[in-house]
């Protein structure tokens, strides 16, 4: 939101979730959707979750 940015944010080696343009990490100030469990989940989720979603990769 900061930022402006429209795209995928990052979680980096912290497991924190980071806007990749502008490094926000304020929770009040980003907003993540991603998808969990074959349902858009909207904002952060425990810890075990967002290991999970970090190694995630993409499948063409």
């Amino acid at each position: 939101m900061n930022a402006g940015f429209d795209g995928e944010i990052v979680i980096n080696k912290d497991n924190e979730w980071e806007c990749p343009n502008c490094g926000n990490k304020d929770h009040n100030k980003l907003t993540v959707v991603r998808r969990t469990c074959g349902y858009l989940g909207e904002n952060f989720w425990n810890v075990g979750k967002t290991k999970e979603i970090k190694q995630r990769v993409m499948h063409l």
